[in-house]
């Protein structure tokens, strides 16, 4: 069907005596369409300050007005409208979702992730061409997983991987209304912040710094919407206000977005939830820490850049919330300085 999307404050976007067509059932259910029922708008409508609306063939119907169960069905299936009209659609990276519950089991065979890597062939000629770069100064040449893990460790090989697979979501050439490039290097640099702190914090740091990664995944979706105002939302750091914004223009913001598509692709349930709660964590049910770890982590990296990101009046809150002193960012700072030539050297696309 033929959706459109408007925001009616308070009958302002209809004059007087315009009829609408009203419901309060979501399409798709039972009972839709739903009874008819005019209202002249600014005479007698329902009045709420902000609701998102869905207009199609003159039906109107509020989110608002919906239970708690159908709303989120409801707005699971703005989600999906986005997921399924986008003209390009980020590669899944297949590998992620098999190697991360490896990574977090103690008991995981070391050949088994060696195995793993190994039956990507382009996987593993891009991981031992950046193991032979000039970054990790080797003497002698790497020739295979196995040695590669010999000589960076387990951990450096698992990032580089999470790096090259994450670097295949986002598209090259560029979609119009957004920097790919600029975007991937932002996320670079909060996966490694979301892993600093995450281990700060006693949590696990590769499936933060694999979140980290995807967390702005949803504005490559989002981006792609044939409205003016979408390249002007990913133009500076997302707060509040651009949230709210975001809600006005599509029906739901960018995290929410990118987490449905990363349960699609089958990553962790974590993962997932800290992508869509990353600028809402206390909503993480069960997983606020995770989320506050990218929330923080993406802080961190706006602040390295621009000190007065620190400011925000979310990040003393974040830290509390972790049971983090403020103290350790100056440690954080320097482990990012210790790997800012590795992000600079994948930060181009497509690696």
């Amino acid at each position: 069907m033929n959706w459109r999307r408007l925001l009616w404050r308070s009958g302002r976007n209809s004059k007087p005596g315009t009829l609408i067509r009203a419901g309060i059932t979501p399409p798709g259910s039972p009972s839709w369409p739903p009874p008819a029922k005019t209202y002249s708008a600014g005479r007698g409508c329902p009045q709420p300050k902000k609701i998102l609306k869905y207009v199609e063939i003159g039906r109107l119907y509020s989110v608002n007005s919906l239970g708690l169960e159908a709303q989120t069905q409801f707005m699971e299936k703005i989600v999906r409208d986005h997921l399924s009209k986008v003209e390009v659609l980020p590669l899944s990276p297949v590998l992620l979702p098999r190697l991360l519950p490896k990574l977090s089991d103690v008991d995981t065979n070391f050949d088994e992730v060696v195995e793993l890597i190994a039956l990507d062939p382009s996987l593993t000629a891009k991981l031992l061409q950046i193991c032979n770069s000039a970054y990790f100064g080797h003497e002698s040449e790497v020739t295979s997983v196995s040695e590669a893990v010999s000589r960076v460790g387990y951990q450096a090989v698992y990032l580089l991987v999470a790096m090259i697979s994450g670097s295949a979501c986002f598209p090259c050439p560029t979609p119009k209304g957004i920097d790919a490039t600029k975007l991937w290097r932002h996320s670079l640099m909060v996966a490694f912040n979301a892993k600093f702190v995450a281990e700060s914090a006693e949590a696990d740091g590769n499936l933060l710094f694999t979140a980290g990664l995807l967390h702005d995944l949803g504005k490559v979706i989002l981006a792609q919407e044939r409205l003016p105002t979408a390249v002007e939302l990913y133009e500076k750091p997302s707060e509040a206000a651009s949230l709210a914004r975001e809600r006005e223009f599509f029906g739901c913001t960018h995290a929410e977005v990118g987490a449905a598509l990363l349960a699609d692709w089958k990553l962790p349930q974590p993962t997932v939830a800290a992508v869509q709660y990353s600028h809402d964590p206390e909503k993480a049910e069960g997983f606020e820490r995770m989320a506050a770890c990218v929330a923080l982590g993406n802080i961190l990296a706006y602040g390295f850049e621009n000190p007065q990101a620190l400011k925000r009046e979310d990040f003393p809150r974040l830290l509390d919330f972790l049971k983090l002193s403020k103290d350790l960012v100056g440690r954080w700072n320097e482990r990012y300085r210790d790997h800012q030539a590795l992000v600079t050297g994948m930060s181009h696309l497509p690696i």
